[in-house]
């Protein structure tokens, strides 16, 4: 409401200060004390960032290289720019893998793991917080016979 009756007031002083205000000015000004008026500031989006990461090992604690690994979200999240509702890695040398990413709010989350000889581990969680996650595989071939 003040903020109308400020624009008022200039508009007013512009037309007495000027006697040969031209019709497109006044419109100008007319809008321009509307349009401040009609914007209102949106309200704060919150982001947050979080990690999911983890180790796969088997389960004598040797670390799985190259096992395959798939996060899956709720709902839409980002990994810089990117929109994404799932993401495949794969554990690098040491067992280990990452993933740092963006969202609006809490998001759940699923992490599979597979890597052939192995079984299937699947963890699911919610971030934030970030998420720390360790796999032990257990392996699925035949044991190598003992020797007596």
């Amino acid at each position: 409401m003040q903020d109308a009756l400020v624009c008022r007031q200039r508009l007013r002083s512009a037309v007495r200060s000027t006697f040969n205000l031209s019709v497109l000015t006044q419109l100008v000004a007319v809008m321009a004390c509307t349009t401040s008026r009609a914007r209102d500031p949106a309200p704060p989006v919150r982001d947050y960032t979080f990690d999911v990461r983890g180790i796969v090992t088997t389960k004598g604690g040797s670390p799985v290289a190259d096992a395959q690994v798939l996060v899956e979200m709720t709902q839409p999240v980002y990994e810089a720019l990117t929109s994404l509702r799932r993401r495949e890695l794969v554990t690098d040398d040491t067992g280990r893998f990452g993933l740092m990413l963006i969202s609006h709010g809490v998001v759940e989350y699923q992490v599979t793991v597979r890597k052939a000889g192995f079984g299937t581990e699947r963890i699911s969680g919610a971030s934030p917080p970030p998420g720390y996650h360790k796999f032990e595989l257990v392996s699925t071939l035949p044991s190598p016979p003992q020797i007596r």
